[in-house]
């Protein structure tokens, strides 16, 4: 099974590149950073830490993973999200 998601990443990760060129390799380290930070909030959970906190935590962390590597540091970008995450 592992060595199936392995490949699966794999062909993902060429078509990606491949495609979109830099912004496909930016898409897919998102898609990884994002799956990253959402296992980390099941262990979290897991662990006894409050869901609704690790939720609005989690949110923000992807939500800024995708607003600034997909794009891009911005200081357009940067004003709305930081005003929007208090």
């Amino acid at each position: 099974m592992n060595q199936a998601i392995f490949s699966l990443t794999f062909i993902l990760f060429i078509l990606m590149v491949s495609i979109g060129g830099k912004r496909g390799l930016n898409a897919f380290l998102s898609l990884f950073y994002n799956v990253t930070v959402f296992i980390i909030l099941i262990i979290m959970i897991a662990l006894g830490f409050d869901p609704i906190i690790c939720t609005v935590i989690g949110s923000l962390l992807i939500s800024s993973i995708l607003l600034f590597n997909t794009n891009g540091y911005n200081k357009q970008d940067y004003r709305p999200h930081v005003f929007l995450s208090f």
